[in-house]
């Protein structure tokens, strides 16, 4: 089958949604489809290319449009031009998209559309943008990441029929089983201090400030945070300085095996209200992060915040420790217990690990979503 992904993520660039939008794409292409990616030209490349970056394979092509940089106007360009490259290319067998606008104008192009939504919107003219669009013919399936946001959609269009609906939880791949220690060079120190680990942002609500209560209790420790926009890392070194804290800032995703490997515990303390970038909106009922499925793969063990939609993945001392979020003495607690029971440790892991193979690998979701 011939697919056209339609994205509107930079590619490459720091964001969650590029990883994920590669990581599919692979995926697709691995169980023999053809793939095309659309997508917005993103940062400059120093070296190597976005595949390499990505750490997936270049068995799909890539067309770049540029994404003018006005309001209102830029989208609305970005979309046009991606429209008519479409209108002069053979036709596909299947359009897939996360961005709604580009999705909608491609359903008058009678080839079955899915779309994918990470989060409910908040904006009139994107739910009526999905309103129309899930009321066209050519709409196959909505594909979402969480029971939670399967349900409020169902909830909020009555159109829209259980069966329609497709809940496919975010993914990683199983890595390979090799790798050497990578943070002996950027701290000097010899293996000899566990390693506690966070990957992802540092937005407000994404879990440093329950890290930065950790770090002094647990001098025996060592805490290191990968990832963070550069400003967001040059604020927590100059507030959180404590000497087994190490923040590595961002690191390639095509690199970050290495730190994963290293991590004999693995963080995902999301507070209660969980903000994008700029602090804006609040994506902890539906979110599905990447993170959680990266550490499954790799086998650590996981202590993260006792949320619903966590849940939905996540039991707590089957294949995690669940904390209550803003509860530091609880973090406290469920780190201390993990440090003096190794055999725990073990057990966390290597059942998370099981449940990734079997059930959150990107080749599995791409089954679900086109089954």
């Amino acid at each position: 089958m011939r697919i056209c992904y339609l994205s509107a993520s930079e590619i490459p660039s720091r964001t969650a949604n590029s990883v994920h939008v590669m990581k599919m794409c692979d995926a697709f292409s691995s169980h023999g489809h053809d793939v095309e990616l659309y997508a917005r030209k993103g940062e400059p490349m120093k070296k190597g290319d976005p595949f390499l970056r990505y750490g997936v394979r270049s068995v799909f092509p890539i067309h770049f449009f540029v994404w003018p940089k006005l309001r209102v106007v830029g989208p609305v360009i970005y979309v046009l031009r991606v429209f008519f490259h479409l209108l002069r290319s053979p036709a596909p067998d299947l359009f897939y998209s996360r961005y709604i606008y580009l999705i909608y104008l491609a359903s008058f192009l009678k080839i079955p559309c899915i779309y994918e939504a990470h989060v409910f919107p908040t904006s009139p003219v994107h739910r009526l943008a999905e309103i129309f669009f899930m009321r066209r013919r050519t709409f196959h399936r909505l594909v979402v990441i969480s029971d939670a946001l399967k349900r409020d959609y169902l909830e909020a269009c009555s159109a829209l029929q259980p069966r329609m609906v497709v809940v496919a939880h975010d993914g990683a791949d199983i890595p390979p089983e090799n790798g050497a220690d990578s943070f002996r060079r950027e701290t000097g120190k010899e293996q000899d201090k566990l390693r506690i680990g966070y990957v992802g942002q540092l937005y407000p609500g994404r879990g440093m400030e329950i890290i930065e209560q950790l770090a002094p209790r647990f001098p025996e420790l060592e805490f290191h945070v990968v990832g963070g926009r550069d400003e967001d890392v040059r604020y927590w070194r100059e507030r959180a300085v404590f000497s087994n804290l190490f923040l590595h800032g961002y690191i390639k995703h095509g690199d970050i095996g290495k730190y994963y490997r290293n991590f004999q515990i693995a963080l995902v303390p999301y507070q209660a209200r969980l903000t994008l970038e700029g602090g804006k909106g609040n994506t902890v009922r539906w979110t599905s992060p990447l993170k959680i499925f990266e550490y499954m793969a790799y086998g650590k063990a996981i202590i993260a915040s006792d949320l619903p939609v966590l849940r939905e993945v996540l039991k707590n001392r089957e294949n995690a420790l669940l904390v209550p979020p803003e509860d530091a003495e609880g973090w406290a607690c469920a780190l201390e217990e993990l440090t003096r029971n190794r055999t725990l440790m073990r057990k966390l892991g290597k059942t998370a690990r099981k449940l990734l193979e079997e059930e959150y690998t990107w080749d599995r979701r791409v089954v679900k979503v086109l089954s």
